[in-house]
Formats: structure tokens, sequence, C-alpha cells
């Protein structure tokens, strides 16, 4: 970027462009009246029209605003569920599924890649390099303190 005549402008230029795209992406940087990258703030519900939403207890969450609300509707939910799990367990009709005395055996899936694109799979992982171990890698630990 710099030569001995002065700052290159043109790679002045791109590294300026460069720093820009990154600050427009992370929105450290917006542009007024643009849809893409408008500042955070036009994302935002107006604080008055929260402030009252509030107050009236009328959010716009697809959730309940009140935490112990939202916890109880999800363990009532959580509880019928395993209630529906359970009656079909109890019915045999979990599929794949089979309870005995023995305990609980659940039929492995079937594998989904073909046997002919098996070879591609071990070339493929074959390819990228092993990483290279470091000074630690080498080093021969004799001695481990127990944390205990």
């Amino acid at each position: 970027m710099i030569t001995p005549t002065g700052i290159d402008r043109k790679y002045y230029e791109f590294c300026v462009l460069n720093e820009l795209k990154g600050a427009l992406r992370s929105g450290d940087t917006w542009v007024k009246g643009s849809r893409r990258y408008r500042n955070f703030d036009d994302y935002l519900i107006p604080s008055d029209d929260f402030e009252k939403s509030l107050r009236d207890n009328q959010l716009p969450l697809a959730v309940p605003a009140d935490c112990h609300e939202y916890i109880k509707s999800r363990l009532t939910l959580l509880a019928s569920r395993l209630e529906e799990v359970n009656a079909m367990a109890l019915a045999g009709d979990l599929p794949d599924v089979d309870i005995s005395d023995k305990g609980v055996k659940i039929t492995p899936l079937d594998n989904s890649v073909p046997s002919a694109a098996s070879p591609f799979g071990d070339l493929v992982y074959g390819m990228p390099p092993h990483p290279k171990r470091g000074p630690l890698g080498k080093r021969k630990i004799s001695y481990v303190k127990p944390v205990f």
C-alpha cells in the first residue's frame, strides 16, 4: 500500500471499501434510507410504543412476556407429549421401538448413503492434510496431578 512515492491510491481505496463492507455487514455503520444497511434502531419498536405495550401487557411477541407463564405452558406441553408417548409405548405403537422386561430396544437407522458412494467418501475424507502438531504434541507428559 505504501510505495516510495507515497500511498498507492488503488490499494488504499480497496482497503477502505473492504473495511466499509465489514462495518456494514456487522451493523457498526449504516446507510440512511437503505433497506439492507439501515440503522439497527430502525428495526426496534419505538420506545413510546414499547412502554405503552408493556403497561397494557400487549407486547407483539409469539410467546408470553412473563417467564413463569411461558415455563408453565412449556411444562404443560411437555407433560402432554410424554403422556402421549407413554400411551403409545403401552399399546406397542411406537415405530421401531421394542419395550420388554429386558429394556428398550430401538431399531438402528438404515444407512442412507448408497454403497456405490462409499469409495468416493473414503477418497474425499483422505484428501485433507493432517494437522501438524506443535511442540506440545511432541512432549511426553510423565505425571498428571489429580484434580480431586
